[in-house]
């Protein structure tokens, strides 16, 4: 009755790279797509003052010559992103894809200009971001909303 729209986003299957903590609702959906997929994890935090992201956590699987999906909720100044990327790029995977649910210009460029064959996929693209990094008019902080403020 309906129809159905398919698209590869790689030819194997793929390794799945969340942020921790904003990522995991997003990642929960596409593991479900790619539910053979193994998944890593990242746990970073933004400092409010400088906007420059912080990684404490990582617990990735092996990626090297595998195609690798990074995941996060919000792509806001793109900081998170890129210290994500450089990451994986340290194993040397074949492809890096980027899916976020909402992303700001600002993000998507800093990305690009980094590396311009990296794919980034997302709901919806803001057109720009506040003094404290926010997507505007976006969501406001995607872990918050989904699990509370962190005290």
């Amino acid at each position: 009755m309906g129809s159905t729209a398919s698209h590869a986003l790689c030819a194997e299957k793929p390794v799945l790279i969340t942020i921790l903590r904003a990522g995991l609702p997003l990642c929960y959906g596409v593991h479900k797509i790619f539910s053979d997929s193994e998944v890593g994890y990242l746990g970073m935090a933004r400092n409010e003052e400088t906007l420059q992201p912080k990684t404490d956590y990582i617990a990735i699987p092996n990626v090297r010559d595998k195609c690798v999906i990074i995941i996060d909720t919000m792509i806001a100044t793109g900081g998170s992103i890129l210290d994500a990327i450089r990451i994986v790029e340290k194993q040397g995977p074949k492809k890096i894809i980027v899916i976020g649910a909402i992303a700001a210009e600002a993000g998507i460029a800093k990305i690009v200009e980094y590396n311009p064959n990296i794919k980034i996929y997302a709901a919806a693209i803001d057109p720009q971001l506040n003094e404290k990094g926010y997507i505007i008019p976006g969501l406001g902080d995607a872990g918050d909303r989904c699990y509370g403020q962190k005290e």
